[in-house]
């Protein structure tokens, strides 16, 4: 499914009159103090001392600004330990005022049960104008606002996080080795084939050389490091997503379509040449590719910041670029991510007095993470002043949005086209010896891309930057030549609590043992059929009825 019609609209939102501070209502302050209890499954970031996720630079400007104070009851790393802390207080009738969920059979437990509150009319009177076009960008109220986050009367109860386009994955390839053995980089599937083989054949890394690194639970998953989503694509395969049936209409697993089978198929020749790691159904492969063993390796734009900073650490010579792999048609086959892509989302507490604050707390953060607080590159007025928006930078603390209290990520889906524009303008006026504002958005630093070029600086920061810079500038330059296909979130059925854990393991043992030759590729059939008669059949049934 294209998302050109998307774009198209964005653009037309982000050309409509900026609004007046005036404009925005959901500014104004409380008239009485309001303290808001909540609770988020995060690490807690390194404050300076004294401060805290209930108290600090961010958190002062919100009181100044809205009355409101905020208190971090449940701030737990762990998922689990997250969501036992949420059971338990279900059991107890003590559910803090705004909270993360991050499981998706909880969420339906606290809709369903009345304990969390009704968001649609403060969603539709209280999201800014930026809020609102970032809505609309992923398909609008009905497609944002999906099935996991309504009630039976159809209103709204959970705010989903969203992940924005283009953070698909990308194939990533040692610079430096192509350098050493005169090579251009790959744009197609065999040139990649014989890249990774002159990698293994040359010992790059010594005998422990690995031509391709990946993950071992063979899923298509976004926004990741690992995940060989471009073999899949090129096949039409989207293992462990949802997709529609582009000839019936209906939703379908993209585990058990026959294109699976092919891509299986593909991956078992690679590993059959040894361009894939014997080991890599056991191994750690992050540890691997940190070694410094690995010539390509997938993933999203991001991976610079890690695993391959850390690649570099270890290696000062390890140079990184990325490519796009394209079919015989000149196509990039990629994915358009699903709104709840993230698998989090936001809720307020049943009776609690103010359920616009979740909605508030979602306008900031769409402000800090799509706009630059610079009028010349801001398409929308930024209402964070810019000394709280850079306060941690300014002291010292690289820090960013998961420091607000309320940790929600919101993008634009195209938000990293335009991102590509400043921060590569940026970098050009640092060449020029201009000086350049500083910004709190993704961990942008124009002297040291610039320091890193020249090789004057060429840390683990440095690359990561500077290969964020290289990847923005592959996608935008790309765009047209980039096909998505899009994934939808299933809710959980009453068939898939039951059944779902099997047919996941039966499905990741079967899928390695495709790839390692211990099965031949037609046990894929076998598998398909178990899948279908051991609840698939049931779960594909309840998720059309709710979906369609």
């Amino acid at each position: 499914m294209k998302r050109a019609f998307v774009i198209f609209l964005v653009a037309l939102l982000f050309c409509s009159a900026m609004p007046s501070f005036a404009e925005e209502d959901w500014l104004k302050p409380y008239d009485e103090p309001v303290t808001v209890r909540f609770g988020r499954c995060s690490d807690v970031p390194n404050f300076p001392e004294g401060e805290n996720l209930g108290s600090n630079g961010y958190t002062q400007w919100l009181k100044e600004q809205f009355n409101l104070q905020f208190e971090g009851e449940w701030v737990l790393s762990d998922r689990t330990d997250y969501s036992t802390r949420i059971t338990l207080a279900m059991s107890s009738n003590s559910l803090v005022d705004v909270f993360e969920v991050v499981d998706l059979i909880q969420l339906r437990q606290l809709i369903d049960g009345g304990m969390v509150a009704d968001l649609t009319e403060a969603i539709e009177s209280d999201s800014s104008d930026l809020l609102k076009a970032i809505i609309e960008s992923d398909g609008g109220m009905d497609v944002y606002f999906g099935p996991n986050v309504r009630g039976s009367d159809g209103a709204i109860y959970a705010f989903p996080c969203n992940a924005p386009g283009y953070e698909f994955t990308l194939i990533w390839i040692r610079q430096d080795w192509l350098d050493a053995l005169g090579l251009e980089t790959p744009t197609t599937w065999a040139a990649l084939e014989e890249t990774a083989q002159a990698f293994v054949d040359n010992k790059m890394a010594g005998d422990q050389t690995v031509g391709i690194e990946m993950m071992n639970t063979l899923e298509d998953t976004y926004c990741s490091a690992g995940s060989p989503g471009p073999v899949f694509w090129r096949y039409g395969a989207y293992p462990n997503n949802w997709i529609v049936d582009e000839e019936t209409g209906d939703f379908v697993y993209g585990s058990v379509q026959p294109e699976m089978k092919q891509a299986l198929a593909y991956l078992h020749e690679l590993y059959g040449k040894g361009l894939i790691d014997p080991e890599f159904a056991t191994k750690n492969w992050t540890e691997s590719l940190i070694a410094g063993r690995s010539g390509i390796v997938f993933g999203a734009w991001w991976i610079g910041a890690w695993p391959l900073n850390s690649v570099k650490t270890n290696d000062p010579n390890a140079q990184w670029v990325p490519t796009l792999i394209y079919d015989d048609n000149g196509t990039y086959n990629a994915v358009a991510p699903s709104v709840e892509t993230e698998s989090m989302y936001w809720v307020v507490r049943k009776g609690f007095e103010h359920p616009d604050v979740l909605v508030k707390m979602a306008n900031i953060a769409a402000e800090q993470q799509n706009l630059f607080g610079i009028e010349e590159f801001d398409l929308y007025e930024k209402h964070i002043p810019h000394e709280v928006d850079t306060y941690y930078s300014n002291v010292g603390y690289k820090m960013d949005y998961h420091v607000w209290p309320i940790d929600m990520k919101l993008r634009m889906y195209d938000q990293l086209i335009h991102l590509e524009k400043v921060w590569t303008k940026l970098v050009e006026d640092v060449q020029n010896g201009m000086e350049i504002p500083t910004f709190a958005t993704e961990s942008f630093d124009g002297k040291l891309i610039v320091d890193y070029m020249n090789g004057v600086d060429q840390s683990g920061q440095g690359l990561h930057v500077y290969t964020k810079t290289l990847a923005l500038q592959l996608l935008a330059a790309n765009r047209d030549r980039i096909s998505t296909r899009q994934l939808y979130t299933a809710p959980i059925t009453p068939t898939m609590e039951m059944a779902w854990t099997n047919l996941s393991d039966m499905e990741s043992q079967t899928f390695v043992r495709i790839v390692m030759g211990e099965l031949p590729v037609d046990a894929f059939d076998e598998f398909v059929s178990n899948w279908y008669a051991q609840g698939g059949s049931m779960i594909v049934d309840e998720v059309n009825a709710i979906m369609k």
